[in-house]
């Protein structure tokens, strides 16, 4: 039987992939670099290459920190960008599904793509799942990576002409829960959005979600976080504008977050503070008065604590954290707080922001 066909059957089908291929042992996570000559092989079609800009593929999967030989799902994967890229990465060894509800891959732009794409053959270690996100049977001990690019949001998301039913999003992300084996991680990139409180409404209208609602749905499935970062940032972004209006078009702020399962031993994990989906937007009711430039005054000068209250004064902020360039921190946005980043080594002030 062909190693792709052993390993399609081993995920669909219940046979866990330990019983059917090792991972390599030197196998390292791909870097920003090793992603560059992927999208210059000569058989990528011209309408991958016109994503790149905007989709950033290289920063997205060095976030991911995928490897050699890793089995990795792309869910709601739609014409296959990032199910190709990943299977040239993962390489022979490795393997990608790529995930799309049974009736949105029906549609006719879906199955010309992926038909285009030539999962099976052009690419021998890529192939199709077509299935719901609420019954993608998995089987357990099955995946290294999973990957939800700008479609999160969409397990929140119920439209019919589109052919896409309503679903549970703790249902799938139980699913894969079961499917990662020790060291897996799980990575969302979204656009951001404004509430963690009424994800369903917020989707409908403009199709982003808030970070703070993907951790607490990650945490409630057993999940917790490794890694996060703003993926993409644009000061002129309106949280209440649709990601399909032609002013922000391609140009949404963007969250990457990464999880791995809650307790494993193989994965370091960092804390983060979120609202609970039952409280109101953290930032309301805060007054917006903080002024960072006030504060710049003090960009340049060596970071001591008795330095902290006269910058919050400064900027009229109600409080304020203290953080360098390395450091790991939450993406909640608070209007009245003052941001004050130092550089690593010698603790001198670099910038100051509000949020």
């Amino acid at each position: 039987m062909p190693m792709r066909t052993m390993l399609m059957a081993a995920l669909l089908a219940g046979t866990p992939l330990a019983t059917t291929i090792a991972a390599s042992a030197s196998a390292a996570p791909v870097d920003a670099a090793q992603v560059a000559p992927m999208l210059a092989v000569a058989d990528r079609s011209a309408d991958d290459r016109a994503l790149d800009a905007l989709r950033d593929p290289a920063k997205a999967i060095a976030f991911m920190a995928v490897e050699p030989g890793d089995r990795v799902l792309d869910v709601f994967a739609g014409a296959g960008y990032y199910s190709e890229l990943l299977g040239r990465l993962v390489g022979p060894d490795g393997f990608v599904i790529a995930q799309n509800p049974a009736g949105f891959a029906k549609r006719e732009r879906i199955r010309t793509a992926v038909a285009a794409r030539g999962y099976g053959e052009r690419l021998p270690n890529v192939a199709a799942m077509n299935r719901d996100f609420d019954a993608v049977g998995l089987a357990p001990n099955s995946l290294d990576a999973a990957l939800f690019h700008l479609v999160y949001h969409d397990l929140y998301f119920q439209n019919p002409e589109m052919s896409l039913p309503q679903s549970d999003p703790q249902k799938l992300l139980a699913e894969i829960n079961r499917a990662l084996r020790p060291s897996g991680t799980v990575t969302v990139i979204d656009h951001v959005g404004a509430k963690p409180t009424d994800p369903r409404a917020e989707v409908a209208a403009v199709h982003r979600i808030a970070p703070a609602r993907v951790i607490q749905d990650f945490r409630k499935a057993g999940f917790d976080l490794v890694a996060e970062e703003i993926f993409f940032e644009n000061p002129q972004d309106d949280v209440s504008r649709s990601v399909f209006d032609e002013p922000v078009r391609g140009k949404t702020n963007r969250f990457a977050l990464r999880f791995a399962k809650a307790g494993d031993p193989n994965v370091r994990f960092i804390e983060t503070e979120t609202a609970m989906p039952d409280q109101p937007d953290p930032s309301a009711g805060m007054d917006a008065a903080c002024d960072a430039s006030a504060a710049a005054t003090f960009v340049g000068q060596v970071y001591e604590e008795a330095l902290k209250a006269q910058m919050v004064e400064a900027a009229g902020a109600r409080t304020a954290r203290v953080y360098d360039t390395n450091s790991a921190v939450t993406m909640d946005f608070r209007p009245d707080r003052l941001n004050i980043v130092t550089e690593p080594e010698t603790r001198r002030i670099l910038e100051v922001k509000c949020g």
